[in-house]
Order: structure tokens, then sequence, then C-alpha cells
């Protein structure tokens, strides 16, 4: 067993709105191995970006968010105790992050050689060589001619490759982890498929931890050792990636799987989904977040919030679909009734 980078514990996060809170993250637990590659799954608005941006202390920057409870221990630090000047040291150099968006992310008025400079230097590399070293980041990041590339600003890249200098940003630094929030949402396919093997590729050469946030299961099928589903704010099941997509054990990861495009169906077939709406964490439910949009539901899934059931290999499931008294159903994926855990 490789060594513990990353433990989260008990994370909650709010934000303060008028009139009471948004309660974003509600007691999140994960553990990430160096080296791993972690795929966090779920709808907009499950709490899959806040719970990243919270590790590297980004919500709490200028915003009406806070830490509510919980710990951050990354190499023995508990990030949730450190000052803001300690918080973008370990950004700057530990922890990097790739966002949706490298549009927003990238400085227009800036060359991005010189961004990937700039970074180097803050991370303390000698300023002679950090010219160098980022035009070879550059070209490990498969950019056609880097040494043009890095004196032209980013509105003179497509989008990917806008996202291969992020990558390039973030990577330039070798950090230990590197958390990719939607990186492949607003590309093509092909593209997508791309910066996915780019990011594969990098990870190999610098042995990073990978944290993946995505809406998508196809996205982090062929890239994650792990897989967490989130919802409402929650983890509501968590397993390694041949678990999640042979033997779900959530009816919300039923949900997601059943609405992943199948090839092998006919055109003419209407894609299947998730019918509802995710529930206002302004108020949270007493009880299971995906109660009201789950066709499973029992008149406890709305009271209480189930306890989680250790099934086998570390796969985690919270549903009262596990409990011993439950009614008797058959996973829509596997085929099987579900055993009671």
């Amino acid at each position: 067993m490789k060594d513990v980078i990353l433990d989260v514990s008990d994370l909650a996060f709010s934000f303060k709105i008028y009139g009471g809170e948004v309660q974003a993250v509600r007691g999140v637990d994960f553990k990430i191995e160096k080296g791993e590659t972690l795929g966090i799954v779920g709808e907009s608005g499950s709490g899959k970006s806040v719970t990243a941006k919270t590790i590297v202390g980004l919500n709490a920057i200028g915003t009406s968010g806070y830490l509510k409870s919980g710990s951050i221990l990354f190499d023995g630090k508990d990030l949730t105790k450190l000052s803001k000047k300690e918080m973008s040291q370990v950004r700057a150099k530990d922890i990097r992050m790739i966002f949706q968006d490298p549009m927003t992310s990238l400085n227009p008025t800036m060359k991005v050689g010189r961004q990937i400079q700039e970074g180097l230097i803050k991370a303390g590399y000698p300023k002679d060589k950090a010219k160098t070293a980022s035009i070879e980041m550059l070209r490990k990041v498969r950019l056609p001619n880097p040494e043009k590339r890095y004196n032209q600003y980013p509105h003179e890249f497509s989008g990917g490759m806008r996202q291969r200098a992020m990558i390039a940003l973030a990577m330039a630094v070798n950090p230990k982890i590197l958390i990719a929030d939607e990186p492949t949402t607003a590309l093509d396919v092909t593209t997508q498929a791309q910066i996915l093997d780019l990011m594969k590729d990098i990870q190999k050469e610098f042995d990073a931890t990978i944290i993946m946030i995505t809406h998508d299961l196809g996205v982090v099928a062929g890239m994650a050792k792990n897989i967490a589903v989130m919802y409402a704010g929650k983890i509501v099941e968590y397993g390694y990636v041949d678990d999640i997509f042979e033997k779900p054990a959530h009816p919300y990861t039923w949900g997601l799987l059943k609405s992943v495009p199948d090839l092998e169906k006919s055109h003419k077939e209407p894609l299947s989904s998730i019918m509802g709406s995710p529930p206002d964490l302004f108020s949270p439910p007493k009880g299971c977040g995906f109660a009201d949009r789950c066709e499973y539901a029992m008149k406890i899934c709305h009271m209480e919030y189930p306890e989680t059931t250790l099934l086998k290999n570390g796969h985690k499931v919270s549903c009262f679909l596990q409990n011993p008294n439950a009614m008797s159903v058959v996973n829509p994926i596997t085929g099987l009734e579900v055993k009671h855990g």
C-alpha cells in the first residue's frame, strides 16, 4: 500500500447568504494515495468543486464561505490550520488546480509562456532557467512549435491548446497533487480524449496524484483508481472504478450510469435521465438528499440519513436499501437483487 498523501475528514463548508446559509459540503471523507487518481463525480451543485476549492483554500478568499468542520491532512499538515500566506505557498508548488474554463484562468493580457515562467519563479525556480523550463513544459504538453507559443497570448490559442497550456502551467512546478475541475467540459470529443491521454502521460512522468472532478462518469472510466459519487454535498458512494461501474450500489449512481449514452443502442432510443432536480442546500433535507428523485425511496429515506455500509474491497454506500429490513429491489445495472449489507 502506498503512502496516503491527502486525508480529508468530516469536511463541511457553507456560504453565508441573506437569510441563512447554503450548506454546500456536508461532511465529506476520503483518502488518496500517492500517485493515485480519484474521480469525484456528480451533477452540478453536488459539492464537487466546492470540495476541491476548499482543499486549496480558494473558497474562503473574497467570498462569504466558511469552513464549518473537518480536517485536510496533506503530508502530515492540516491545511485548515495554515495561514493565508502558507496556503499561498502550498498552491504555488504542492497542490495545483486546473479550472473548467482556461480562458478565465489564464491572464488574457500576459503571454502564455510568461505566465508559466512566473509560476516557476514563484515556486523558487532560478530566474535564468525559468524561460527554458517553460518552453520545455509547453513541449511536454504537445503544443506545436513551443518557442512560438511561448510568446503568444491566450486568445491566440484554441480551446484545446489553452487547456494544454493550463496543464503546463500547473505541472511546471512538479506539484504533488493536481486537481482538475471539469477539464474537458468545453472541448469537443476528440480534443477531450487527447487531453485525458495527455493527463495520463503527465501523471506517469511526474508521478503526480490527481483529483479529477467531472459530471461525466465516462471521463474517469479509464483514468481513475477510485470514484467518489457526490450528491447534495455528501459522498453517497465510494469505491474502486470497477466496482462503481460493474456493481454500483446507490440509486443515484444507477441513474448516472444509465444516463451515459450506449453506442450499441439505436439512435432512435431516447436517452435516459434522472427526473427531478437536486435539493436546495439552503434548506437540506433531513433524510437522504436523493429521496425525492428516487423511485426506490421508502418512508425512512425522507426522515433520516442512512448510515454508511461497507461492502467489499473498500466499496462504501449510504443507502437504506442496504438495511436488512429494506424492500427487495433489483439493481438495474447488474440485473441482480440487492443483497442487504
